[in-house]
């Protein structure tokens, strides 16, 4: 594809749309790892980053359809719906984000905010239609502008890996350290089995038969004493609790997942048997929804 761009063998609607397809795909990569987390706070990250860049693709389209917008001097009205679609998809995008990150991260994306320039140019793309109405040498500039823009949702983005990266470390030690907490108290009550046991296996000659119907009525069915039965089945319920409490806030980050799923499998359905583009089959989603 980079080989045909450099010898401009293809046009650039199809390159624009070759390169979306190759990204979507790589999105849909990360998107896969956010349903099969089984973490509630790694699950949230990863939606979070998800969502982010998607929007920061989102936003690489933009620039591209604008460039090339400016550089013609006019939008046409395909051009211009096809932008205020770009923009309304990264707003969804973004606030999806919102609603998952940490707070430092969100707290990283209010202090980027949109250059003035940049949104100026942004209003003159969505309401100029008339051929020679645009300054072909704004092109250059919205290029420069987006392209800050994008860089700086890139640094959001790598701020995001790293949470991702830490949450996993954090995750990854608490489950070491809980399974040596659990493996030291189960030897624990072993231990008191044990000590238990050899206790009632002292005893004076002749009372060995009473101190056998001790032991069986003292010994469950299962060769477990109440004591260490009691002691399991707290430990067990504890953790039963806390996958319960994990499910629960699995549950909902689930939801939003499945809507999402089911949209992009509704628009591969549409551009699979309709022969769409990506961004036609959003607009017919749309409009069904409405």
């Amino acid at each position: 594809l980079r080989q045909k761009l450099r010898q401009r063998s293809l046009s650039q609607p199809d390159v624009m749309t070759a390169f979306n397809d190759t990204i979507r795909h790589l999105l849909a990569l990360v998107f896969e790892v956010s349903d099969t987390a089984a973490e509630p706070g790694i699950a949230r990250a990863l939606i979070a980053m998800f969502s982010f860049m998607q929007g920061k693709e989102f936003a690489g389209q933009e620039r591209a359809l604008g460039a090339a917008a400016f550089a013609t001097g006019a939008f046409t009205p395909d051009r211009q719906q096809a932008l205020l679609d770009l923009i309304e998809r990264q707003e969804r995008c973004f606030d999806t984000f919102v609603d998952f990150a940490d707070d430092d991260n969100k707290a990283r994306w209010q202090q980027l905010g949109t250059d003035r320039e940049f949104e100026r140019l942004r209003r003159i793309a969505c309401t100029r239609t008339a051929a020679g109405a645009l300054n072909a040498g704004e092109s250059m500039r919205w290029f420069a502008l987006a392209t800050a823009r994008i860089d700086g949702m890139k640094r959001l983005e790598d701020a995001l890996e790293q949470t991702l990266m830490a949450l996993c470390q954090q995750r990854i030690a608490a489950a070491e350290a809980a399974c040596r907490d659990q493996a030291a108290s189960v030897e624990s009550l072993l231990e008191q089995q044990q000590d238990h046991a050899h206790g009632y296996s002292v005893f004076m000659p002749g009372e060995e038969m009473a101190a056998s119907q001790s032991a069986a009525q003292w010994i469950s069915s299962d060769g477990v004493c109440p004591q260490l039965g009691r002691s399991l089945l707290s430990l067990v319920q504890t953790q039963s609790r806390r996958l319960q409490r994990l499910d629960s806030a699995l549950t909902e980050m689930r939801a939003s997942l499945t809507e999402r799923k089911q949209i992009d499998r509704a628009k591969g359905m549409l551009m699979q048997h309709r022969g769409m583009t990506e961004d036609e089959a959003y607009k017919t989603l749309r409009s069904l929804a409405m």
